[in-house]
């Protein structure tokens, strides 16, 4: 049962070399070259996707009447989360001996389904966006914060979230990304480079809405009209465990996209 999200990335990536041949990825196209039947239809609030294992063959389910268009970053993902359960070699053969690896609400606490679940999420990032492309892709940009992770959204086509949580899994440069609601904190990464720009500490983030926001301009994302705000703030802003001398001295370049139901906030240092 257990494999490394490295041996994840090295699994998508062999995959990616034997059957795909295009970037943006296609999971159709894997799907295909792997005799995989994918059908397409509605299926109420059931489910989003659905791998099946019948009379010898391995049939995908995507419900349209969640994903609304196979061709969109949620379809894609889930068609990719799908695609992991047949690759990695664990999940396949649960599938092949009838045991059920669907996941709801209700199986968060069965370590056993959240492993399995996790495991299809790493892989359905690591296919979308394979490491070695998307750490060339970044290194070619030469931008940081929020513009290159929309550039790296835009080429890969996956979420902005997506796109944001892999640029931290990958730890290409020093960061931190939250992802945020006015009531609490939804999800939040900080990159193993940053770590080491604060000689090690573990950086505990919270949510501060009356920050201050120097220096605060609106910038429009040229390729996709997306507009985001940027500004100056010192770390303590958002980190409440390192001590105030270092943090009240430590300033972040802060660009925030609000959206109607979240907010991503990428912070980098000031160079």
């Amino acid at each position: 049962m257990e494999i490394s999200n490295n041996e994840i990335d090295e699994l998508a990536e062999r995959i990616l070399e034997k059957y795909s041949t295009c970037i943006p990825v296609d999971p159709l196209e894997i799907a295909s070259n792997n005799n995989i039947e994918v059908i397409a239809g509605s299926y109420g609030q059931f489910f989003k996707g659905l791998i099946k294992y019948s009379n010898g063959n391995f049939f995908i389910f995507l419900n349209l009447d969640k994903l609304d268009n196979p061709k969109f970053t949620i379809a894609r993902y889930t068609f990719s989360h799908e695609l992991g359960h047949y690759f990695i070699g664990t999940h396949r053969k649960k599938l092949k001996s009838g045991e059920s690896i669907a996941f709801t609400g209700k199986d968060s606490k069965d370590p056993e389904k959240k492993v399995i679940e996790d495991q299809a999420q790493q892989f359905a990032a690591s296919l979308l966006m394979p490491k070695t492309h998307y750490t060339i892709f970044f290194n070619q940009l030469n931008k940081i914060g929020f513009s290159a992770i929309l550039d790296l959204k835009i080429y890969f086509n996956v979420s902005i979230i997506s796109a944001a949580i892999r640029f931290i899994s990958l730890n290409l440069t020093p960061c931190i990304t939250i992802l945020w609601k006015e009531n609490g904190i939804i999800n939040k990464g900080v990159s193993q480079k940053f770590i080491e720009l604060v000689d090690g500490r573990n950086v505990e983030i919270k949510l501060n809405p009356d920050r201050p926001k120097l220096e605060e301009t609106t910038i429009t994302h040229k390729e996709s009209g997306i507009k985001y705000f940027r500004s100056i703030t010192p770390l303590s802003s958002w980190s409440y465990n390192l001590p105030k001398d270092f943090s009240n001295e430590f300033f972040l370049t802060e660009d925030t996209f609000y959206c109607n139901n979240w907010n991503l906030t990428i912070l980098y240092p000031v160079f």
